[in-house]
């Protein structure tokens, strides 16, 4: 009997050798949990440019690795020195430009990949930010950041001494964070949970769940508060390369954490599709990849606290996810290559 091997259509299968057998043991491992998704998304991601995987070459992340550490280590240099660019003193710039690799992430170094790049500016998006986590970064007390923001989303009054203290907060937060590319979902998937009489109770919990955040569990700590950002496509930075439109792409395997709750659209769509953690049988968010920018205080949008666990197990939320993106991309053979024990 020859040994069994996962395979999909992405670039990293099709290349083959030592890192598609890795990627392939780790992929089929059940002493890994969720992890071996991580390996089955770098088969299945078909949309990685032929560069950005000889990239991956050259920083010596596309290896037989010894461990699933060990291949978790090589992804982070590659990230640190491929796709997060340190923010320079000067700020973000206003236009990315391939030209100078040093303020432009590889992410959209191929304008090829902007598959939304004429998306209506005018349309919004929306971002999930862990309040605890910017507070920590600003080595702030986190009832100081809660407190200016609720009285802001209440009175609305942005000019006031609580609206004066978050806009400064928010803005020394900015300047700390690198130029790595920024994860959204458009506010039309989303509007549901906020466009009736009121918000819908658990909408912390749901965006969670919808968006695939799996690092936002209250499981150890309690809950967890989180800060909602809405802005438009016109906020985002512009692209010496592209004419129209802002640089959206759908994120792939290089443009973030190893993570089990992703998995990659097929090839040709325009933006990204999302495991939604609850495992609904339902059209899966969109999501995109987009330019840092500094967030400004009328981009918050709401102040919320994830509440609910995460699941103990992303195999049924997988699955019915695959299921979903085979109808809506008309390919009902996607990913039977890396996930047919969960779909056959």
């Amino acid at each position: 009997m020859g040994t069994i091997r996962l395979k999909g259509e992405g670039v990293f299968s099709r290349r083959g050798g030592e890192l598609a057998e890795f990627l392939s043991e780790v992929g089929l491992d059940p002493s890994t949990g969720d992890r071996c998704f991580l390996g089955r998304n770098f088969l299945l991601d078909e949309a990685v440019p032929e560069p950005r995987a000889d990239s991956y070459v050259a920083e010596g992340a596309a290896a037989r690795h010894a461990d699933l550490n060990t291949w978790t280590d090589r992804h982070q240099d590659y990230l640190k020195r491929r796709v997060r660019p340190e923010q320079p003193p000067v700020g973000p710039p206003g236009t990315l430009n391939p030209a100078r690799p040093e303020v432009c992430p590889e992410t959209f170094r191929f304008p090829e990949a902007f598959s939304f790049a004429a998306a209506k500016t005018d349309l919004y998006l929306l971002r999930v930010v862990n309040a605890r986590k910017l507070a920590q970064d600003l080595v702030e007390t986190e009832g100081d950041i809660l407190g200016w923001a609720r009285e802001v989303l209440a009175s609305g009054d942005r000019e006031s001494a609580a609206g004066h203290a978050l806009a400064a907060a928010l803005g020394r937060w900015s300047s700390q964070l690198d130029l790595r590319p920024v994860y959204a979902t458009f506010w039309e998937d989303q509007r549901d949970l906020f466009e009736f009489e009121k918000d819908r109770p658990d909408w912390a919990d749901a965006l969670r769940d919808r968006l695939g955040l799996l690092h936002l569990s209250p499981r150890l700590r309690g809950e967890i508060p989180v800060l909602v950002f809405r802005y438009p496509v016109s906020e985002v930075p512009r692209h010496a390369e592209v004419r129209d439109g802002r640089p959206l792409a759908a994120p792939t395997v290089l443009d973030g954490e190893l993570c089990e709750a992703f998995c990659p659209a097929p090839r040709g769509q325009t933006c990204g599709r999302v495991v939604d953690l609850s495992a609904p049988f339902e059209e899966p968010s969109r999501e995109v990849v987009h330019p840092f920018f500094p967030y400004r205080i009328e981009h918050l949008f709401r102040l919320g606290a994830v509440r609910r666990p995460v699941p103990s197990s992303l195999r049924e939320s997988r699955k019915t996810h695959l299921m979903a993106v085979q109808t809506l991309c008309s390919r009902p053979d996607y990913g039977m290559g890396t996930d047919g024990d969960l779909l056959s």
